[in-house]
């Protein structure tokens, strides 16, 4: 497996993001763009309550992120005298985290503020703190609003959030103020099962979905048979391949030229979605049993780790996360089935949580490649600069670190099916 350039290409972005402002007249600095955007804030549905309880992230700035740029070219590129010449932890920390002294400067002026500050991350890039929304918007001086966007109802922030000019060039903006709601990548298609809704449970984890197959006629591979339209379809082909049964594990490895499915040993692979399933491991022996048996699946093969208590339920259809989790841990089994896996829950589907998934791995190298089949179904354009620093920041950490960071390209083809 190779070093993705994902990170490579999304490093460059860092170096415009986070932009201060210092207005000597208020003592404050602006953080730029970290307002949600007029086009999320179309639609505003009420206020904020003064009461409501806030958890957020403040996110802390890369030091010498130019030099981190730079590093993270030469580790990237073949040729470099650097090239795959990762930083451990202890390296990254020491040459680009922030410093225990803007660490401490931060978590002080949060306590100042009335917040209850919690885990620092290992890379000191982020402070968990909560409080209520009187208090966000008296430390940010900004104020809070309920949107419609997306078909959810989300708070976001009217104005760019602000903090003391003392912590100018330490602070570059906060995550979870503005709400976002990812969505797994099979949500969009009609083809697969939704959420249901169980009764009551004392089970943590989510009911399944669903159960569904493709309906017929459908074939072994893509143009295995065909069906004539008529009338025609816009000005799609008269004649169109029927939809694929379902691919099996040996059809894509041969799609690939992988000879074995005994491929992959001595790497680890994240797979990072919200909540998780309580019978993936006994879906997924049974689906290697029937569908690829000399690469049977055991629990073994993965390891989970889950951010409880899951939370967001009404607005994440958390069984839909259930087929995307199944897919995924079944894609990469199927792929290399010597690969140890690791499974890790988002407690929700807000983008603030699955960032803490994505954190939890790289900040403790907990794999080497890091696959996220999921993302905001309004795109990046709606994303305020706090999220897109903070994202950025992780991917170039882990570009250092030599940990691949992927997204699904969530276009689903051509998207024939869908229309």
């Amino acid at each position: 497996m190779k070093l993705a350039s994902v990170a490579a290409l999304c490093a460059a972005a860092i170096v415009t993001l986070g932009l201060q402002v210092a207005d000597a007249s208020s003592g404050r600095t602006a953080l730029r763009g970290t307002a949600a955007t007029p086009q999320a804030r179309a639609h505003r549905v009420g206020a904020v309550g003064k009461w409501t309880r806030e958890s957020f992230q403040l996110v802390l700035k890369l030091r010498n992120k130019r030099g981190a740029v730079a590093l993270l070219k030469a580790v990237s590129t073949p040729g470099s005298s650097s090239y795959r010449h990762y930083l451990t932890t202890a390296q990254w920390e020491a040459r680009f985290s922030p410093t225990s002294a803007q660490l401490a400067q931060a978590r002080k002026w949060l306590r100042s503020q009335g917040f209850k500050v919690g885990r620092v991350s290992q890379d000191r890039m982020t402070i968990s703190a909560s409080g209520t929304a009187a208090q966000v918007e008296r430390a940010f001086q900004t104020g809070l609003g309920s949107y419609r966007v997306a078909g959810h109802v989300v708070q976001l922030a009217t104005r760019d959030l602000s903090v003391p000019a003392s912590l100018q060039g330490t602070v570059v903006g906060a995550i979870g103020i503005n709400q976002y709601v990812a969505r797994a990548a099979v949500a969009g298609n009609p083809d697969l099962p939704g959420s249901i809704t169980g009764g009551a449970s004392n089970s943590p984890y989510p009911p399944p979905p669903p159960a569904f197959i493709p309906a017929g006629p459908c074939g072994a591979f893509y143009g295995a048979k065909s069906t004539t339209l008529s009338p025609p379809f816009d000005s799609y082909p008269r004649t169109v391949p029927d939809v694929v049964c379902g691919y099996k594990p040996p059809q894509l490895r041969s799609a690939y030229g992988v000879k074995s499915p005994n491929l992959g040993q001595g790497y680890k692979v994240a797979i990072v979605d919200a909540y998780d399933s309580a019978t993936i491991v006994s879906d997924s022996t049974t689906y290697f049993k029937k569908n690829d048996p000399t690469n049977p699946f055991s629990k073994a093969h993965l390891v989970r780790t889950d951010n409880m208590p899951f939370t967001n339920e009404s607005v994440c259809a958390p069984s839909s996360w259930l087929v995307e989790q199944a897919i995924d841990i079944q894609a990469v089994h199927g792929m290399a089935g010597n690969a140890g896996i690791r499974y890790v829950g988002a407690k929700s589907c807000l983008n603030t949580d699955l960032f803490s998934a994505d954190q939890q791995v790289v900040e403790h190298h907990l794999a080497d490649v890091v696959t996220n089949s999921w993302g905001d179904p309004s795109g990046d354009v709606l994303d305020d600069s706090s999220y897109r620093a903070a994202f950025d920041q992780l991917f170039i950490e882990a570009g250092m670190k030599g940990i691949t960071v992927q997204y699904s390209t969530g276009d689903d083809g051509d998207n024939f099916d869908l229309t």
